[in-house]
Parts: structure tokens; C-alpha cells; sequence
């Protein structure tokens, strides 16, 4: 059974989610006919890798997979946290606004002010490469490639070298228009020492790191590889992980 608060069943959700609007034929009317769905901001943020950012985004097309939700984070890692848009003129609102955050960690509070967005993209959950395809196949055309755009914003924050365990919480608002805004629904995510992150590794077969090792520029955990590594082939006895 998926773990609810896992990054993974969260997309498998989202993904559920576009199905279900495929099949039951919502937002299929024509676009020329259909009444405009007004944009709106989602008090709902993500928090991720900065690399998705920083290298996948600049090299993608403007449709992406949405990337993972992080749920730790580990020494010397950045993230930052995506905005989330749905309805028509979307991607123009997350444009024209302006988002500041807090991220507050072992008694300290880092203030990030209102700045635009670096980066922005459609997004699609994952899977909806599978769903366009299946549809294809009975040649009907995915109505609905995309339903809601995302915005990186400037803020990151990176974990300490030298930090210990403890709890993240980012708390944030987007303003826009005449002074309207949207309040963020507060995040809060372990931050863990590599000891910790690694207590229990996930991994019982090769087989298994090496599908995490495909996924891994989608969530990084660096405290996974040493575990990774020591994890043996089938038939295999153990072998001895070193601490470093």
C-alpha cells in the first residue's frame, strides 16, 4: 500500500486525479465554446530539489513532469518552492506576481522578500505521457495535456554542512493585482544527517537500486548512494557498508 505521505503516491494521486477527469469528460467541451476558467493562485506549495531547477528546467521543453515533492532534506542540499496556478491565464498571473517566504530552522528565520518568479512551466502529473498515449491508441486526443502551470520562485535555502536533525518550516505569500494575495499553506519537512536519512535504507535487490538510480535526478538523496552501493545482487551475501 502507498504510503499517503510519500513524495511518489502523492504524483500516483495526481495522476489518478487526471484519469479520472479524462474518463468522466471534463473540460473536453471545445475551447471556443467553453466558458473561461478565471486564474487563480493555489495556497498549496511544493518544495524542491534546486537542481530541478537549476539544470532539468533550462533544458526542457515549457511542459514537464511534475517534479518531486520533497519530504526531507539532507547537508548542503538547496530547494525551492514552487507556486502552483490553475485556470486560464495562468502562467501570465504567476508571472506578474510577487512571492516572499520564511523558512524557519533550528530557532533561526531566513526572510526572503517579494521578488517574480525565476523560472515557469506547464506541468503535467506523472504518467500523463501514458494516459496521452493509451487515448491515442483509441484514437481519442488528450483534451487535457496540462491543467495547472508552476513558478520557481527566487528564495532557496541550503541545508548547513554541520546540521542536525530537525524540522523545516516554510510559510510564504503571493501578491498580485491591486495588493491582492494569497496566504501559502505552511510547509514543514525533516531535515536529516546523512546518519539518519540512511538508518533505513529501502533497497532489498539490485534491481531496486537501480530503479531508484534512474529516478534519482528527480529527488537526490545522496545519503542513499553509500547504502545503494552495499546493496547485493541476487545470491549475493552482504556486503559491509563503511562509515564515512
Amino acid at each position: 500500500m502507498l504510503n499517503p505521505d510519500r513524495p511518489t503516491a502523492r504524483l500516483f494521486a495526481l495522476t489518478v486525479n487526471l484519469i479520472a477527469l479524462l474518463c468522466f469528460g471534463q473540460n473536453t467541451e471545445n475551447p471556443k465554446t467553453r466558458e473561461k476558467s478565471p486564474a487563480m493562485l493555489r495556497p498549496e506549495v511544493l518544495v524542491v530539489t534546486a537542481s530541478v531547477v537549476d539544470a532539468q528546467w533550462p533544458n526542457s521543453t515549457n511542459l514537464v513532469n511534475i517534479p518531486a515533492d520533497l519530504d526531507h532534506i539532507e547537508p548542503a542540499q538547496c530547494v525551492n518552492v514552487l507556486v502552483i496556478a490553475s485556470g486560464d491565464d495562468r502562467d501570465a498571473l504567476l508571472r506578474q506576481s510577487q512571492f516572499s517566504f520564511e523558512v524557519e530552522f533550528a530557532g533561526n528565520v531566513a526572510r526572503y522578500p517579494a521578488a517574480n518568479a525565476r523560472a515557469t512551466k506547464a506541468v503535467k502529473p506523472e504518467g500523463g505521457d501514458f494516459v496521452t498515449e493509451a487515448l491515442g491508441v483509441a484514437g481519442i486526443k488528450n483534451p487535457l495535456s496540462t491543467f495547472v502551470s508552476a513558478a520557481a520562485t527566487q528564495a532557496r535555502w541550503c541545508a548547513p554542512t554541520d546540521l542536525g536533525d530537525g524540522a523545516l518550516k516554510i510559510t510564504g505569500k503571493a501578491t498580485y493585482g491591486q495588493g491582492e494575495s494569497v496566504k501559502f499553506s505552511a510547509r514543514s519537512l525533516a531535515v536529516k544527517t546523512f546518519e539518519s536519512a540512511r538508518r533505513k535504507p529501502p533497497f532489498k535487490s539490485a534491481e531496486e537500486v537501480g530503479m531508484w538510480i534512474q529516478r534519482y535526478h528527480f529527488a537526490p538523496d545522496p545519503a542513499l548512494l553509500l547504502p545503494a552501493g552495499s546493496t547485493p545482487t541476487t545470491g549475493d551475501p552482504p556486503r559491509k557498508s563503511q562509515n564515512i
